[in-house]
């Protein structure tokens, strides 16, 4: 019984202790994991601290030798340190760096020793940072970024011991150039390393030549490391081993994977090895770098023309902001050649980062980038963007508005920068181009088309109305400006739509009216301060759209008339006597505020009030252009032909009499359009005469061609 029991006490204690251990073990694990991110950190003395509350003041001795932050045991960090006088004598009778070197044989050691043991991935590496024993240190490397750490630091930890060791005079030089000359070859062809005195080049066969060479050995996925044979440091096997082939201890597999990623990857060569962009900034080899960066998110053959971002969205911006911090910290340090090609490639790489702001509706951010493009890209990108947004919102629009307000100037200033007057008159341009409509459908009313086409020109217009942000130099002269464009172009814009506004529909100009809605409220916040009466052309235009404004008033009674008369048409026959007299009284109230229009005595309605003096002997020439169409009194669109187009011809003729033709060398010319082969380009010219074009006009009705223009429209040809 005694046995038995014996025997179940020592099972039950032993299980325990397997437990304890196996919870020391854990712990300890934390402890040098987190003692390792401490150092990675450059936190030493938090380290060694961490280690003193551990329990474990042996191992902070490990890690800081010497005391405090003097790592390197001077004289004065000894004395300061409080090192016994023997160890002042050591350091200076044995040379500058003896100390150090022992210590950092100790740490080789001990990371080799640890490592053969399975002591521990991160008690192995703690050690191996302190020597930069690389072969010890990649297998702990799960990334990247910290493979690369591991390479620079022990990089730079091996310059400085070359550079302690050629500082003694007495000491065998472990430069590169000593240990390729130290190699001697063996039976088999491999290659060893002799000499007593081989400190540091265990570690220092393990690093690359320079920084160069590091970033190459990195991407390349060659590992260069020493294996020591039969515990003689003296024979050292140099081993060269791709990735695949790596022991599982080596390299980590996602530190290779990492190589691969696109932010990582550069370009393969035919040496086999692949360069980062750190690797291309750090060498500074910019064209290609900025190559590369556009390459990845360059958009293909078939979509150029689509206006959207291509590739990775971090690419882009990291591509965008590396642009820009090139071309303002390095900018006098690049050649020419590496310049152009940082403002030619950098701008398309800036302008696909714009593009990305605008699609996920960073509207505000566009203009800090747009304002770094060549005046032609910046120029195009915002004009691109309004057009895209001209249906938006309000507040999507004013986002653009004000971008392009703070960050670009509003008027030309440099060659090389775009500004908002060529940005905003491009777009008022391009929305009065003739867009080909679809007639093909029977049921498409042809006046309905013009109708929307007229609203999608007006739109424009907003963009010249928003309030200009007070932040900015000369707001209020820069708000009188745009306020004074809007009026020409919305003049030129009525003058348009009273055209194509003339068939005999009931349905409003909605074009005019969302004009006329858009300047409404910034003429009427102090017009006078806005707008100078001094100025001739601000009094010009000003009475012009008011002008317009009475005609349109004028044109809404006149619908509001046809309305009531197309609605009874249909029931003529049971019209009751209130539903005429409703139409009676439509019909006087239209021909009344017509008739005050154009009877009006303080000034007659679109009176241009310069006089046009021809002081030259050469006879002077008036030329109408205009584009129109052949439609049906019902709306229907007729597809014109040249028999029709000579026909037309004939009529505009006729319309005056021969006497006229002959005496002001009329000239009439009607084609089919080359853009729109549903429509007409109709050319008149006639010679201009006192009072028709010359001199103030007398009859202020448009002259000769006018009335050949009225004969088209209203002569129903």
């Amino acid at each position: 019984k005694k046995q038995a029991y014996i025997k179940y006490i020592c099972t039950v204690y032993g299980r325990q202790l397997k437990q304890v251990l196996k919870f020391l073990q854990k712990q300890d694990e934390s402890l040098l994991e987190d003692i390792w991110t401490l150092l990675k950190a450059g936190r030493r003395d938090e380290a060694c601290e961490l280690c003193r509350s551990a329990g474990q003041p042996w191992r902070a001795a490990t890690l800081c030798p010497f005391g405090g932050m003097d790592h390197f045991p001077s004289v004065e960090a000894l004395m300061k340190n409080g090192m016994n006088r023997i160890l002042q004598s050591i350091e200076l009778e044995s040379g500058i760096g003896r100390q150090w070197r022992l210590w950092k044989w100790a740490s080789y050691c001990a990371s080799e020793k640890i490592a053969d043991q399975d002591g521990g991935k991160y008690d192995t590496a703690i050690y191996a940072v302190q020597c930069s024993n690389l072969k010890r240190l990649f297998p702990i490397c799960t990334d990247w970024e910290s493979a690369c750490w591991v390479m620079v630091k022990s990089w730079l930890d091996v310059q400085i011991d070359l550079e302690l060791e050629r500082s003694q005079p007495n000491c065998l030089k472990s430069n590169r150039n000593d240990i390729d000359e130290s190699l001697v070859q063996v039976d088999g062809g491999s290659q060893l390393l002799v000499g007593a005195e081989c400190w540091p080049r265990p570690v220092l066969m393990q690093q690359p030549h320079d920084l160069y060479a590091l970033l190459q050995k990195l991407h390349s996925g060659y590992v260069i490391y020493a294996n020591y044979l039969r515990g003689r440091l003296q024979l050292v096997c140099l081993t060269i081993l791709m990735p695949k082939k790596l022991k599982p201890d080596m390299m980590h597999e996602a530190v290779s994977r990492g190589c691969k990623e696109q932010h990582r990857l550069v370009q393969a060569r035919k040496s086999n090895y692949f360069l980062s962009n750190g690797m291309n900034l750090m060498v500074g080899d910019i064209p290609h770098l900025v190559d590369l960066l556009w390459a990845w998110i360059s958009p293909s053959e078939d979509a150029q023309k689509i206006f959207r971002p291509h590739g990775d969205s971090q690419m882009i911006r990291f591509g965008a902001h590396l642009v820009l911090v090139l071309r303002y910290l390095v900018a006098d340090q690049i050649k020419d050649t590496f310049r152009e090609k940082l403002m030619t490639v950098g701008d398309l790489i800036l302008h696909m980062y714009a593009m990305f702001l605008f699609s996920q509706n960073h509207e505000e951010l566009v203009g800090v980038y747009a304002s770094q493009l060549a005046s032609h890209l910046c120029i195009d990108l915002f004009v691109h963007m309004m057009e895209l947004r001209l249906n938006g919102s309000v507040h999507m629009k004013y986002k653009i508005f004000l971008s392009a307000m703070e960050y670009l100037p509003f008027s030309f200033e440099d060659e090389s920068r775009g500004n908002f007057i060529e940005i905003i008159d491009r777009v008022l341009s391009r929305s009065r181009e003739i867009k080909p409509g679809n007639y093909d459908d029977e049921s498409l009313d042809v006046a309905e088309q013009h109708r929307l086409q007229s609203l999608q020109k007006a739109m424009v217009i907003q963009w010249l109305c928003f309030t200009p942000p007070s932040t900015i130099n000369n707001a209020e002269v820069i708000s009188a400006k745009l306020l004074l464009k809007a009026l020409m172009h919305s003049n030129i814009l009525f003058r348009e739509f009273a055209l194509i506004s003339m068939w005999r529909v009931p349905k409003m100009p909605i074009g005019a009216h969302m004009l006329l809605r858009f300047l409404a409220e910034p003429l009427k916040l102090h017009p006078s301060t806005l707008l100078p009466s001094d100025d001739h052309d601000t009094s010009e235009n000003l009475n012009e759209f008011n002008d317009w404004r009475e005609y349109y008033s004028c044109d809404a009674t006149y619908r509001h008339w046809l309305k009531i008369n197309t609605e009874n048409e249909d029931v003529s026959h049971d019209l009751s006597w209130d539903e005429r007299q409703r139409e009676i009284g439509a019909a006087k109230e239209t021909l009344s505020s017509s008739l005050s229009l154009l009877k009006r005595n303080e000034r007659p309605w679109l009176v241009y009030l310069e006089d046009t003096t021809n002081e030259s002997d050469e006879p002077l020439y008036l030329e109408l252009h205009a584009t129109a169409m052949v439609c049906l009194l019902s709306g229907e669109c007729r597809r014109p032909d040249a028999t029709s187009c000579t026909t037309l011809t004939n009529a505009l003729y006729s319309s005056v009499s021969e006497e006229v033709v002959l005496s002001r060398k009329l000239m009439v010319d009607v084609s089919v359009s080359a853009m729109d082969t549903y429509c007409i380009e109709v050319v008149l010219r006639c010679l201009a005469v006192e009072g028709d074009g010359l001199e103030r006009y007398e009859s202020n009705d448009g002259g000769i061609l006018a009335t050949i223009m009225a004969a088209g429209f209203k002569g129903n040809l």
